[in-house]
């Protein structure tokens, strides 16, 4: 099964105002995100993709407790940078792959994938054209959180935290959530 996800802002304590989330601090939220996605990745051979802004590097968000939460997280984690995410440094990454908690960085601002015989163009920023736009791919993204500022184009999603239920989504689930 494939996922997706984005804007988790682990560590971020302004992100639980900004964004009205129901969480009482940075604690709460972590542990909160980390059960909402475990309950919804149900193998560890589902693979979520993470279009960014993972975590909010901190004092209370440290490296360790990054690869802590990566490891508690079920599933393979394919993460695409987003704006946030200036702690993945090369050496970080390289850290990462070597932890072997199934966590992948792909170094690049767009991403092609297959879901289910459909082509996805992954990447942390709504974009207004893709690869195959008007021959039946999808685009899905972060980064806007809850706010409704783009025009609506069919067959782009965002996939953030805000606006999915503080839970990783399919493919099929945003399609169908469009058609409301």
């Amino acid at each position: 099964m494939l996922y997706y996800t984005s804007d988790l802002h682990l560590g971020h304590k302004n992100i639980i105002d900004y964004e009205h989330r129901p969480f009482k601090d940075v604690d709460d939220m972590t542990e909160g995100l980390i059960e909402r996605w475990n309950n919804k990745v149900k193998s560890d051979t589902d693979i979520t993709f993470i279009l960014g802004d993972f975590a909010f590097k901190n004092s209370y968000m440290n490296k360790a407790k990054i690869l802590e939460c990566f490891r508690r997280l079920r599933g393979v984690k394919i993460m695409i940078p987003g704006n946030h995410d200036n702690y993945l440094t090369k050496d970080f990454i390289e850290e990462i792959s070597m932890d072997d908690n199934n966590t992948y960085v792909i170094q690049r601002d767009i991403h092609e994938i297959y879901d289910e015989q459909r082509i996805v163009i992954l990447c942390h920023y709504p974009i207004e054209e893709w690869n195959g736009k008007y021959h039946g791919s999808y685009h899905v993204h972060g980064h806007i959180h809850s706010r409704d500022i783009i025009a609506h184009i069919p067959k782009r999603f965002n996939c953030g935290a805000d606006v999915r239920n503080f839970e990783p989504v399919t493919l099929d689930e945003m399609i169908e959530t469009a058609k409301i």
